[in-house]
């Protein structure tokens, strides 16, 4: 046991020292810290600790604050809504509060439901209302990639396309439940499109919420249901008839769930938006939810020095000390199965370019321990020692205690 433990300081110390590129005892800095860290137990007593009171870009593990304050305010089983109208003039209006987990499965099956009740209608209207059209999250840029995509009060497969580029040079859907529509082959060429891949749909807004009505205008038709008009946008009037509502198949807690396994930030900032307008009312705006996340860390979690500029920790603006994180990972404890899990390590990841983050939960027994890690440089060293940790943690004779410096 004794030739264990050693080896557990020496391979958490020497990847610290080696990532730091000076010893750890190290008193006086001229820079900012490669990287800072900080264990403790559940009564929090300090395992392991290095300059836990720096401020630092926590990346994706912000998701974990973003998830709490949700699961708190809103409630596990929150679920999202999506309406169906129809208007005097037979137009069908879709009201969208924001769902993030609307996928063509779930669109396709909304189609059969409005076929039951409408045979034929002239034009598909989004009212987008809940949302504001200005929202813009910072951080969020212009790539293909599918962490840039935008948000929006209709949103369909995270405002994405998943194609599959055939021997021939065409494109084809790369899901059979997916139909690759004429709006959405437009968007490739308009987007230069080249390979296959899974695709932002659009970086604005507005063209996204006109893919979800083009995509549901089509399983309508397979349905049998005569569209005659086109999509397009209106809000809901007060003498329309509402002839459906559909809940989320998805609580709130199961929609987490799914975000923290992808680390999805299309949800986490979709989340953070609702929060706003559940609490101040529509339309949802940036500043409104990070407003609900900022109350709730300062009055439930007496976090007073945290910088917070949007839910999901892709942007660099973010800043939160190992000491904040901490008192987070604690209050979320109840929900630690809801992230991914290696050994008895529940954990979250976050990367931006230059920057690693972990936290999470040590599991020994009866026992938890929260650990932060905030790495400047190569992820590799932060996944090494979540490695490390992940492996003796596994050992029936590792105790984390034995780590503690006396």
């Amino acid at each position: 046991m004794l030739c264990q433990l050693f080896s557990v300081f020496i391979v958490i110390f020497l990847t610290i020292t080696q990532a730091l590129g000076s010893p750890i005892t190290q008193k006086k800095q001229t820079h900012e810290p490669k990287i800072i860290c900080l264990i403790e137990d559940q009564q929090g007593n300090v395992i392991l600790e290095k300059d836990s009171k720096k401020r630092f870009n926590p990346a994706s593990t912000l998701k974990l604050l973003t998830s709490l304050v949700a699961l708190r305010c809103l409630g596990e089983d929150y679920r999202f809504k999506t309406e169906f109208y129809l208007s005097s003039q037979n137009d069908l209006k879709i009201k969208g509060y924001g769902d993030p987990v609307l996928i063509s499965e779930i669109w396709n099956r909304l189609a059969k439901k409005i076929s039951e009740k409408v045979k034929a209608i002239n034009n598909i209207l989004i009212d987008d209302s809940f949302f504001s059209r200005a929202v813009k999250i910072p951080g969020v840029g212009n790539s293909l990639n599918p962490y840039d995509a935008p948000v929006g009060a209709l949103c369909v497969n995270f405002n994405t396309i998943y194609v599959k580029k055939t021997k021939d040079n065409r494109f084809i859907s790369a899901e059979p439940q997916t139909p690759l529509i004429q709006f959405a082959l437009r968007q490739i060429k308009k987007m230069h499109i080249k390979e296959t891949g899974r695709y932002v749909i659009s970086h604005k807004t507005t063209v996204a919420e006109m893919y979800a009505g083009e995509l549901f205008k089509y399983f309508l038709k397979e349905c049998g249901v005569s569209v005659k008009g086109k999509v397009g946008f209106g809000a809901v009037n007060p003498e329309d008839k509402l002839i459906y509502v559909y809940y989320s198949d998805y609580p709130l807690k199961e929609v987490i769930r799914k975000m923290m396994k992808y680390s999805n930030n299309f949800i986490a900032n979709q989340i953070t938006l609702i929060l706003g307008a559940e609490f101040y009312g529509p339309p949802a705006t940036l500043e409104k939810g990070i407003s609900v996340i900022k109350e709730y860390a300062k009055r439930k979690l007496g976090l007073k020095g945290i910088s917070i500029v949007e839910g999901s920790g892709i942007s660099r603006h973010n800043f939160i000390s190992c000491q904040d994180m901490i008192i987070i990972l604690k209050k979320f404890a109840p929900y630690m199965k809801l992230l991914k899990r290696k050994a008895n390590l529940y954990y979250k990841t976050g990367t931006l370019k230059g920057i690693a983050t972990r936290a999470g939960y040590i599991i020994k027994g009866k026992k938890i321990y929260s650990f932060v890690l905030f790495l400047r440089g190569d992820p590799q060293t932060a996944d090494q020692i979540l490695l490390h940790l992940s492996h003796m943690s596994h050992s029936a004779s590792f105790n984390p205690e034995d780590l503690m410096v006396r």
